[in-house]
């Protein structure tokens, strides 16, 4: 990010309060509400199950974008969806198996 150190400190000098405080809560409410749900999530599943569940990101964020946005998935967003899928239905089989 180097190369636009200096752009990105022009707009910091004109940036409103508004602005900071939105790039404040982005910075960090996102990132306490994941870490806290991945520290539960490894300590109830362990650190392999929960690293699955991270496969069910693409999926669920079309679903909220179709939903929230009314940003209708174009084919080849609902195709990685479902090879997404298809990677978290994979690794529980095949993991039930090998126990």
């Amino acid at each position: 990010m180097l190369p636009w150190l200096r752009e990105a400190a022009a707009q910091v000098e004109v940036a409103s309060v508004e602005t900071w405080l939105v790039v404040i809560f982005l910075a960090v409410g996102p990132g306490i509400i994941g870490q806290a749900c991945w520290t539960y999530a490894i300590g109830s599943f362990g650190a392999g199950r929960a690293g699955m569940f991270l496969y069910l990101i693409p999926p669920c964020a079309t679903m909220m974008a179709w939903g929230l946005l009314g940003e209708t998935p174009t084919a080849t967003t609902l195709l990685g969806d479902c090879l997404a899928l298809s990677g978290v239905i994979i690794v529980n089989n095949l993991g039930r198996r090998g126990r």
